[in-house]
């Protein structure tokens, strides 16, 4: 190859770079350009505001409250002992027409079905570590069964906890 061939050979080969090189970076900045317009969009989008009605708040104060209630009662019959919720559930078990410890506090699920050890588990495991004023459940499992076992932890100090 002679030397302008070599050399024109070498600048249509630089040009082709250029223009490849061109074409992604073109690419590029247009992708660069519609996340701008997202992140804009987003940011301009009209957003709705969480209900602070009065029937909300009285809902969430209600379930706060029926929480607390019943973790309250939980500490007066098992103190801070670990149980399961099998033993848990069958310390709510009591002959029909008897009054039972537990007064109409244990919680129910809310598809309105019996209640089970599964199901009282994921109950359970939902309110894990929420405080409800001055009292929380906590949870461990159990290395020997393999199970979760639940108690409750009564902060007497003033009540200084968030409820969740």
């Amino acid at each position: 190859m002679t030397r302008p061939n070599a050399l024109n050979a070498q600048v249509a080969a630089l040009e082709q770079a250029v223009v490849t090189g061109f074409a992604e970076l073109t690419r590029e900045i247009r992708q660069i350009a519609n996340m701008q317009q997202q992140i804009i969009s987003m940011m301009t989008a009209p957003t709705t505001q969480p209900s602070t009605s009065r029937d909300d708040t009285t809902d969430r104060d209600d379930h706060v409250n029926e929480w607390a209630q019943f973790l309250h009662t939980w500490h007066g019959i098992f103190g801070t002992r670990h149980i399961s919720a099998r033993d848990l559930l069958s310390s709510a078990d009591v002959e029909p027409g008897q009054s039972g410890p537990w007064d109409d506090v244990f919680p129910s699920p809310p598809n309105g079905r019996p209640l089970t050890v599964k199901s009282l588990g994921r109950i359970l495991t939902g309110q894990i570590g929420r405080w409800r004023g001055n009292i929380v459940l906590r949870s461990a499992t159990d290395t020997h069964t393999n199970a979760r076992t639940y108690w409750v932890q009564l902060d007497d100090a003033p009540d200084t906890q968030v409820s969740a």
